[in-house]
């Protein structure tokens, strides 16, 4: 396995968004995997869904020319390391899915602005 990537960003003007990933390795077969480490203090501290993230990383660098086969999370935790595969094209999928729950947000609060909603504490509107 050969590092090809460490603490690489990539970004988008056109979403004007940016992003850190881990590093990327090449196996002896030549595959390529994106890959983002997760530290958690806590042992007892459980996994969460990292397929959006992963997948905008993967998405953003494939608008710089940069291809991956695969992504996987690295979760460290006290007395525990384990590693987690990921499909890319499953990441991108949910980055797609974050992107446009993102964008509907936006939408609404742009929509509760022009009515001239002030919102409340809490309030997912509040600006």
């Amino acid at each position: 396995m050969e590092l090809i990537a460490s603490e690489m960003g990539v970004y988008s003007l056109e979403l004007n968004v940016a992003g850190t990933f881990g590093g990327a390795f090449r196996t002896s077969a030549g595959r390529r995997d994106l890959v983002d480490l997760k530290t958690q203090a806590n042992e007892k501290a459980g996994a969460y869904d990292t397929k959006p993230q992963l997948g905008g990383y993967l998405t953003l660098a494939a608008e710089h020319g940069l291809h991956f086969d695969g992504a996987a999370t690295l979760w460290c935790r006290p007395g525990r390391t384990r590693v987690a595969l990921h499909d890319a094209s499953e990441c991108v999928d949910a980055w797609k899915g974050a992107l446009a729950d993102y964008r509907a947000l936006k939408a609404r609060q742009e929509r509760a602005r022009a009515a001239g909603f002030c919102g409340f504490a809490g309030d997912p509107f509040s600006l």
